[in-house]
């Protein structure tokens, strides 16, 4: 892909207690962004795509779904970004990003950081071995129990047997 280079994705680093490109099953995945720009721009578009080993993209992210407007000034730029509710199931991923001005593509980097999601106690307790999805969503469960006697399936009409 054709980048128009006055900004520049220049490096990427893991942020938190672990400064390795590994984080445990339900960490939290930050990173800062370094971003060398010849100019100053007063809204681009910082995107970020995280794919799994096999290539398939699992979550897509911008400045502009977070309604972030970013500026930035000539020079050096760093940016940090936090997953704050991404549940990875143990494995190998791969972030790749760009940057968006209004002229066009700026820069793109489409695999720049290998990084693993490494299995610990939590993933054990809940079997996320036989998971075959990537992401473990985060899911409110209510149950509603009969009391003896009574029967909640009254007024349901898809009852499973």
């Amino acid at each position: 892909m054709e980048t128009l280079g006055r900004a520049r994705l220049t490096a990427a680093a893991p942020l938190g207690r672990n400064q390795a490109w590994s984080l445990c099953f339900g960490e939290t995945l930050a990173l800062e962004v370094r971003v060398e720009t010849r100019q100053f721009f007063d809204d681009i578009e910082l995107g970020v795509a995280l794919s799994s080993a096999r290539g398939f993209e699992v979550a897509s992210w911008t400045s502009k779904c977070g309604e972030v407007k970013l500026s930035l000034n000539p020079g050096t730029n760093v940016i940090r970004i936090e997953y704050e509710d991404l549940s990875l199931l143990p494995g190998q991923y791969c972030l790749g990003f760009g940057l968006r001005s209004a002229w066009g593509m700026e820069d793109y980097i489409a695999d720049a950081v290998p990084f693993e999601v490494l299995m610990n106690e939590h993933s054990a307790a809940v079997n996320s071995d036989s998971f075959a999805g990537v992401i473990v969503p985060n899911v409110s469960l209510c149950v509603q129990k009969s009391s003896a006697g009574s029967d909640l399936r009254t007024g349901v009409t898809n009852v499973i047997e």
